[in-house]
């Protein structure tokens, strides 16, 4: 291949090409190339040629010396002006010759026999689009014949091949779309038109790369992709998302999305198409109730009434015009209610809490959005610490069984220490006593005198675990009411004391509790036998001679203690 470069200079002349070449025309100046036949081989010298000498030859040898221009291709630049000289040098030409284009309907080609008919012929080429007609190869023929007999002609076939020039950018096949997609979806983007770019040139001119570009808002482009990345001539493209998560049209600035696809030629970056894509973000359930906190802890009094305020456990969700309602799951309907809306809590009913039954409570609260399928389900936890308030009332035990006691012990003497009271209350303070205004004591059934118990006895208060006063044992101890007098059978033979435990901390309800402690008293031989008054002061009189057995009167001693020792036996000493 021959490639022809004017020099700079009015006067530069093109070369003439060598028969049997390729020749690329440059495109900086219109071209002048002589084909020469086979035989001879020609070099090139700048046109107009010299005259060459011509030895005669008769006309039978003309189509014989035609045939000898073989199959030529010529390359030229687009949309450039080319002439191709087609000269033929035959010594024996005594005719003139005639070159003719068979595809005269083409407007891009002609041909110009050189005055005289004996130096060949200008090949002119247009300038040709290749862009415009997508087409860089044109097949010709060149055809020489005599110019006062047409008969005696040769064809040669010419190949023009343009060259394409880095000329056209990537065109978009549109220059906007517009689509709507679901917010925060994986999906390929489905237009009504393919993204697309068209690139007129040839070869690695036709190539170039595409990318996106946010317009607004700002770095939305990272969350799409488009595919393939390189592009030839007229090409399609995929768009998706990547990044799906970026989409979402709780972010205001991202409800409407506005990108551009750029297509770069990668030999020339000037060259540049741009397709602007509007894509709008459709608003749908996809976004669960979220709960401020997870798990939230409360804590009141347990005494706390219907009515009371417990809390606010609400959950929000992001999408727009989502509603939440909120709900209790489980027994604490029981006691306690919802807001469906704002998700306040407050206490159902009175007396709904017990610190000893159960001091710490679990509530699940469930959150359920309405905007629409599918539908979203959030749960949180409310802990609720109940503040022990000493309201309940300390439970009394007493012994199975009465204890008995001998009369006359000493002050000191323990009657019993199996009394226990508890209260579960954790500040509670429980105290024994003794109430002796309900307490009585009986002999043969029949009430004593208080003046001869009152006081008898006493209870202590003893706390197993001084760290715990709610549990208490209550300890009874005999105690003198008088100088050396303490319990005494012959007064009464039982005590039936109220036996009271308090709480000296309750606050609400009955602080106390009380039972019937009932003691038997045994009967000791304690007491000696006592004359009846005015026995002693007696006169008895028996007649002389009196039979054995005669009964001369009578005396009376009285035992004041009990059955077992009342019995009184006489004798005369």
């Amino acid at each position: 291949m021959y490639t022809a470069k004017a020099p700079s200079g009015d006067k530069a002349e093109p070369p003439v090409a060598k028969s049997n070449s390729n020749v690329e025309v440059g495109r900086d100046w219109p071209a002048l190339v002589t084909s020469m036949p086979t035989s001879r081989r020609a070099r090139p010298h700048p046109v107009p040629p010299r005259r060459p000498r011509h030895s005669l030859l008769k006309n039978n040898h003309f189509r014989t010396r035609l045939k000898h221009f073989l199959y030529q291709t010529y390359k030229c630049n687009a949309n450039d002006t080319a002439r191709i000289i087609m000269r033929t040098r035959i010594s024996t030409v005594v005719e003139r010759y005639k070159y003719s284009d068979l595809f005269t309907a083409n407007t891009f080609f002609s041909i110009e026999t050189i005055e005289g008919g004996r130096s060949g012929a200008i090949f002119h080429v247009s300038p040709i689009d290749r862009d415009a007609l997508e087409r860089e190869i044109f097949q010709l023929s060149i055809i020489a014949y005599k110019c006062d007999n047409e008969t005696l002609a040769t064809e040669d076939p010419v190949v023009i091949i343009v060259n394409d020039i880095n000329d056209q950018r990537p065109v978009p096949l549109q220059k906007e779309y517009y689509i709507d997609i679901l917010e925060e979806t994986a999906l390929t983007l489905a237009f009504d038109e393919p993204i697309g770019f068209h690139d007129r040139d040839l070869g690695e001119n036709a190539q170039y790369r595409v990318h996106l570009e946010d317009v607004n808002p700002p770095h939305a482009a990272s969350a799409f992709y488009v595919a393939p990345e390189v592009g030839y001539q007229r090409q399609t493209f995929i768009m998706g998302t990547v990044n799906h998560s970026m989409l979402d049209y709780e972010v205001e600035e991202f409800q409407h999305i506005t990108l551009h696809v750029i297509a770069t030629d990668l030999n020339n970056p000037d060259f540049k198409g741009i397709a602007t894509v509007f894509i709008n973000l459709i608003n749908w359930n996809d976004e669960l109730p979220i709960f401020n906190d997870t798990i939230q802890e409360v804590s009141f009094n347990e005494t706390e009434g219907q009515g009371f305020y417990v809390a606010t456990v609400r959950a929000y969700d992001r999408d727009i015009d989502d509603k939440v309602v909120h709900s209790l799951m489980g027994n604490a309907v029981d006691f306690l209610e919802i807001h469906p809306e704002t998700g306040e809590i407050y206490v159902l009913a009175n007396d709904s809490f017990n610190y000893h039954r159960q001091n710490e409570l679990f509530v699940q609260i469930r959150a359920d959005d309405t905007l629409g399928e599918p539908y979203n389900t959030a749960t949180s936890q409310l802990v609720i610490q109940l503040i022990d308030i000493n309201n309940t009332p300390p439970t009394l035990r007493l012994p199975r069984g009465s204890p008995h006691v001998e009369e006359n012990v000493p002050e000191g003497y323990e009657i019993s220490s199996e009394i226990h009271a508890s209260d579960p209350d954790t500040t509670a303070e429980l105290v024994f006593e003794i109430d002796w205004e309900s307490s009585y004591a009986t002999k043969q059934g029949r009430e004593t005198d208080p003046a001869e118990y009152h006081g008898c006895v006493y209870i202590e208060t003893l706390y197993p675990n001084e760290d715990n006063h709610g549990d208490a044992i209550g300890r009874v101890v005999v105690r003198e009411i008088r100088h050396n007098v303490t319990i005494d059978y012959e007064e009464f033979e039982v005590l039936y004391l109220t036996v009271r435990v308090t709480d000296l901390n309750t606050i609400h309800g009955d602080p106390y509790d009380e039972s019937t402690f009932t003691i038997t008293i045994i009967d000791m031989n304690d007491n000696e036998p006592l004359w009846v008054d005015g026995t002693l002061e007696q006169v008895f009189r028996v007649t002389e001679m009196a039979p054995s057995g005669t009964v001369i009167g009578s005396v009376l001693a009285t035992d004041i203690d009990g059955p077992l020792y009342n019995q009184v036996r006489y004798t005369i000493r």
